[in-house]
């Protein structure tokens, strides 16, 4: 609803500058989430989640002045923004969503949005870019359905 409603914003709206600053408030859920969780949990947040170091990927809200977001999975999680040349000379993998199909699949979740949006990633780099971001994590299907489910209520439960 919230995405659906701020369409028109997000095209014209720079938010790169909200999304850097919320670095703070992420370490901080994230230790709230890491001490709800219990050791076989905590176990596979360390393999998809590095201490030291991580990958990085990049997503662009395609057709905005936002810059591409940049996540890197480490403990904590970093988020941040960087230029489109910055990502491209560090050999950032990433994704572009163009704003138009994400807000039409907000809106109505038909097959037809879906297949819309599924065109958009139609281009071979975005499809292994995608499959390599998946692969991340990957450690967390071995917790199966219920240990997922439970780590998202915990997850959850921080906001």
């Amino acid at each position: 609803e919230m995405l659906r409603s701020g369409g028109p914003l997000l095209k014209t709206a720079d938010l790169s500058t909200m999304i850097d600053g919320t670095a703070p408030y992420l370490a901080n859920i994230f230790q709230d989430f890491l001490a709800s969780l219990d050791e076989k949990e905590r176990h596979t947040i360390d393999k998809v989640l590095p201490k030291r170091g991580g990958r990085r990927f990049y997503i662009n809200l395609a057709g905005t002045p936002t810059k591409p977001i940049v996540i890197e999975i480490t403990q904590p999680p970093n988020l941040g923004t960087m230029s489109e040349n910055d990502v491209k000379k560090q050999g950032i993998m990433g994704i572009d969503v163009p704003l138009d199909s994400l807000l039409a699949l907000a809106e109505s979740k038909t097959l037809g949005n879906v297949l819309r949006m599924m065109g958009q990633f139609g281009r071979p780099r975005q499809i292994l870019n995608i499959l390599r971001i998946a692969w991340m994590f990957a450690p967390l299907l071995r917790l199966g359905y219920g240990g997922l489910k439970g780590i998202y209520r915990k997850l959850a439960a921080q906001f």
